[in-house]
This record gives C-alpha cells, structure tokens and sequence, in this order.
C-alpha cells in the first residue's frame, strides 16, 4: 500500500507540472506565478510543505511549482 501511495503521489505531481507548463505556453510565466500565490492566500494553503508531509501530498508545494515556472 505504501508503494503504492507513493506511486500515485508521483504520477499526480507530474500532472500538475505538466499542467503548469502548458498554462505558461498560454498566458506566460508571470500570470502564472501571480495565480498559483493568489491560490495560496485565498484557500489558506501554505506555500511550503514540511519536508516529511511533503512526500505524501498528491500535488507539490505552491513554492516548488513557482521555482519550475521560473
């Protein structure tokens, strides 16, 4: 179960980053980034996660997905 667990967590993370890349081909990097901090203060989400909630979590930290589009 536990492999598993991880294997979806990885499989989903990819997906967001996939999803990340493509939205900064449309609108630009800047957009992005000011939508993913928007995300973050309006549903509370910190934008880091503590390294070992990190691995379990289904998408990656906001902080993470701004250092990619970047």
């Amino acid at each position: 179960m536990f492999i598993f667990i991880l294997i979806y967590t990885h499989i989903s993370r990819r997906f967001e980053y996939e999803a990340d890349k493509i939205a900064v081909k449309v609108v630009g990097k800047e957009a992005v980034i000011k939508t993913l901090n928007k995300l973050s203060d309006l549903n509370l989400i910190p934008r880091k996660y503590p390294r070992f909630l990190g691995l379990f979590e289904t998408h990656p930290s906001f902080e993470d997905r701004i250092k990619r589009v970047r």
